[in-house]
């Protein structure tokens, strides 16, 4: 486990947005080793009642019926990883149903860290827009809060599920334009063609021999013969073996890659979709015919059980701000049928030293930009884990933060908050989670097991409410 803990933190480090700013306003945190006991909060959500419709479609379940219920949990790098929401997919789908994975997105082909319960590999390189970067509107940054674009004819993206728990019946594409630039096949096979290439030969300097006199032998001009060997003047040695490009053609194998596809269909929102009469373990995306270029933003992979699909969308130092910016987000957000969407943002906001008010004023256009396109998504807002600003300063932020959502949530009603910076301690805790072997190193992001406990907590808080509701109705 440590090998793995090193590799994400090594990753996600790159990701969290450390600005060196004045630090002259921060207290500095007491002695590490100084690991006293902290008062924690209640685990429990506030406004559970706003979850009530959704209970019900889990009772419903319980009661052996038809349902499926969809959670997108978004945030920063401490989602992107896939470790807290990888945890709470498995113990929500162990007690209700596993429905399948949900959006996913190849952040291999991106070059940067997600999930270890798909492998993906193509046969080319891709171009990788992601919206921690500065806007650009140009940039076709959607739900997944990347993109990956490739104007090659023939690439293929092979999609590859490790677990038999995850194979899937259904895949849709989240693309511009609902993902008509992409098509479907089962199979790649490797062609072997022939070509004809210009082959090269040599010529070995003889005693007396000039340059000028080898070039003229070969048809070429002194400047071609030079430029081939990296001559810089005219002076040859006897003995030197020159190359002679351009001596005629020869044949050369070439392989690529043929996909058979599968044709286009469509679900009801237009999207680009394939549903198999059984479940899948690989499938590959390819370009369709006529596509000029493909540009990728994520895929849904569900199978047709009941249950739970909980779906993760992190980017490494992403703020509520980076998502706000990009609408292709919000219009592809209404296809996931969300019908809670968990929010977790805060420590990267922290280290810009944010007002706690500008703060809670990205995350209200947050939620009206989701209300707007899925009305009947609830959002449960997460509060930030608790952290050290620069290593060893007390990140007040994070409280000021905590307290903003809160009252914002006891005051409006509207959104079912989960307090987990207090639930874990407050930011006096830091010492004790490092200790614990809870918070990794750069006493910002967790370690696996941190955030698997962060996974349980949150667990319990959901279905402890879902039980409160079976009591009452």
């Amino acid at each position: 486990m440590n090998r793995n803990i090193n590799l994400i933190l090594a990753i996600m480090s790159c990701g969290m947005l450390h600005a060196q700013q004045d630090v002259s306003s921060l207290v500095e945190l007491d002695s590490i080793s100084d690991v006293v006991e902290v008062s924690k909060a209640p685990n429990k959500l506030i406004n559970a009642q706003l979850l009530h419709p959704v209970f019900a479609k889990l009772k419903t379940m319980d009661r052996g019926q038809h349902e499926k219920v969809r959670f997108v949990h978004v945030g920063d790098s401490h989602i992107q990883a896939d470790y807290l929401t990888g945890r709470v997919r498995e113990t929500l789908q162990t007690r209700f149903g596993n429905g399948g994975l949900g959006f996913v997105f190849p952040h291999k082909l991106a070059k940067t860290n997600g999930s270890y319960s798909i492998n993906y590999s193509a046969n080319t390189t891709f171009t990788t827009y992601k919206n921690t970067k500065p806007y650009d509107a140009s940039q076709p940054v959607g739900l997944s809060g990347f993109a990956l674009k490739s104007a090659a004819s023939n690439f293929g993206i092979e999609v590859l599920v490790k677990e038999q728990i995850n194979q899937f019946s259904t895949v849709k594409i989240f693309a511009p334009n609902k993902g008509a630039a992409f098509d479907f096949a089962f199979d790649s096979r490797v062609i072997e063609t022939t070509q004809e290439v210009k082959s090269a030969g040599v010529h070995k300097v003889k005693k007396g021999e000039a340059i000028s006199t080898i070039a003229n032998k070969y048809g070429m001009t002194v400047a071609a013969l030079k430029s081939a060997n990296g001559l810089k003047s005219n002076n040859i040695q006897a003995g030197k073996t020159l190359k002679i490009p351009n001596r005629g053609t020869t044949t050369k194998t070439v392989n690529r890659s043929e996909y058979i596809p599968l044709g286009l269909n469509a679900d009801a929102n237009g999207l680009v979709t394939y549903h198999a009469d059984k479940l899948l373990s690989k499938i590959y995306l390819v370009p369709q015919k006529n596509a000029n270029q493909a540009v990728l933003n994520g895929l849904m992979l569900e199978n047709d059980a009941d249950g739970i699909t909980y779906s993760g969308i992190g980017v490494n130092g992403s703020r509520y701000a980076d998502f706000n910016k990009y609408d292709l987000f919000f219009e592809q957000a209404q296809y996931l049928n969300a019908d809670v969407m968990v929010v977790s943002f805060g420590t990267n906001e922290s280290f810009d030293k944010m007002d706690a008010q500008a703060f809670l004023g990205q995350l209200k256009t947050f939620q009206e930009k989701i209300k707007a396109v899925s009305p009947n998504t609830v959002l449960l807002i997460t509060t930030p884990t608790p952290s050290l600003l620069y290593r060893k300063y007390q990140n007040t932020y994070l409280t000021d933060f905590a307290d903003a959502i809160i009252k914002y949530a006891q005051t409006e009603q509207n959104i079912v908050v989960w307090d987990c910076l207090n639930v874990l301690g407050g930011i006096k805790s830091v010492p004790q989670l490092l200790k614990s072997g809870a918070l990794a190193k750069d006493k910002v992001h967790y370690t696996k097991l941190g955030y698997e406990n962060q996974a349980d907590l949150l667990s319990q808080a959901f279905l402890d409410a879902y039980f409160e509701f079976n009591l009452t109705k």
